[in-house]
């Protein structure tokens, strides 16, 4: 166990982190209490080897390894999931929720690496792991989440709320962002893979900034925010949201009907501004993505019901309702409100008008 800890600490503690040293070095050594050239060997049977090797790695990144903000808010840092310290902003002991310790770790590793092996002999699971290694939303991606962000009040990091994701819509997402990603030299779906890597990803799964109040954040991965917080979120919730800001860009007015035809289902509304209720131009977006001009769009992505306006409403919170395309004048309209209280503003505006004789 020792060995073990040893290797996290000093590729954690290296200037710069490389999580390719981590894998290469446990899979040499093949310690007994963590063979991970016997999990190799096991997985390899069923993947090609760079499948095995990406999903391997993307385990224990997800496993064994977090990446909190620092404490000046400005960056996030990896460490282990038992190594906190006082550099962080608020990973500072083993009472946060998203703390485990390296026994805990090793024995969610073995418990998930052989519920993939079973799973794996669905066509359409192994299908799905295959194409994450092919065509991912971030590093290291691997299809496993936390099945509730606040499990019973007990830590969030625990073999019982740790989960495969095998869904159809999980099964849609990948299918679509493949396509995406297997034709983006052809025009129109170099505007949608152009689209993923600069607005939606980020708002998809990363942390907004947020530098005041309890708990301050900085681009960290949703789900391994802290699970108070109102940034954080599942992984599922963040595909959806991907999948959900693809589907309604090619909504947009003046999208190739051929390739909309394909892609979509909905095909009888345009996608329009939830503030404004213009709808979205994908000339526009085309023009403005393949020629961007920095600090100005008019195309944003936002929460309806701000983040800061948390209430008890299930569906506040970072999830694919609560999020949507936004027009530039709409999000200056909207500002801090939320739906609700913008409509009320233009209502009462209108009314205003109305009464002054115009």
């Amino acid at each position: 166990m020792e060995e073990i800890e040893k290797i996290f600490r000093e590729k954690i503690e290296s200037t710069t982190f490389n999580i390719n040293k981590i894998f290469e070095e446990f899979r040499n050594k093949n310690l007994k209490e963590f063979p991970l050239n016997d999990f190799f060997q096991i997985l390899n049977k069923i993947y090609d080897e760079k499948t095995t090797k990406k999903t391997l790695i993307g385990l224990i990144r997800f496993i064994f390894l977090i990446e909190p903000v620092n404490k000046d808010i400005t960056s996030t840092k990896v460490t282990a999931r038992w190594i906190y310290n006082d550099n962080f902003f608020n990973f500072k002991s083993q009472n946060d929720l998203r703390y485990s310790s390296l026994n805990n770790c090793l024995d969610i590793f073995k418990k998930k690496f052989f519920e993939l092996i079973t799973l794996s002999k669905d066509i359409k699971f192994k299908d799905s792991i295959v194409k994450s290694n092919i065509c991912n939303s971030y590093s290291h991606e691997i299809n496993i989440d936390y099945k509730k962000k606040n499990y019973n009040k007990k830590k969030i990091h625990s073999s019982e709320n740790i989960i495969w994701l095998n869904d159809k819509e999980m099964e849609l997402f990948t299918n679509l962002r493949n396509l995406i990603h297997q034709n983006k030299s052809q025009n129109t779906f170099k505007v949608l893979n152009l689209a993923r890597q600069k607005k939606i990803k980020i708002k998809s799964y990363l942390t907004d900034r947020a530098q005041t109040g309890l708990h301050q954040t900085n681009r960290e991965k949703r789900w391994e925010a802290d699970p108070n917080s109102v940034q954080f979120a599942t992984k599922y919730d963040c595909y959806m949201i991907e999948k959900k800001l693809i589907e309604k860009l090619i909504l947009f007015k003046n999208f190739p009907s051929k390739i909309r035809n394909k892609l979509v289902k909905n095909k009888s509304n345009y996608a329009y501004c939830p503030i404004t209720l213009n709808e979205f131009d994908f000339k526009l977006f085309k023009k403005e993505i393949e020629n961007p001009n920095h600090g100005r769009s008019n195309f944003h992505v936002g929460h309806l019901n701000p983040l800061k306006k948390m209430s008890t409403n299930p569906l506040d919170g970072h999830n694919q309702i609560n999020i949507s395309w936004i027009s530039d004048h709409g999000n200056r309209i909207q500002g801090s409100l939320n739906l609700k209280e913008v409509k009320e503003l233009i209502k009462q505006i209108n009314l205003n008008y109305l009464s002054k004789g115009y």
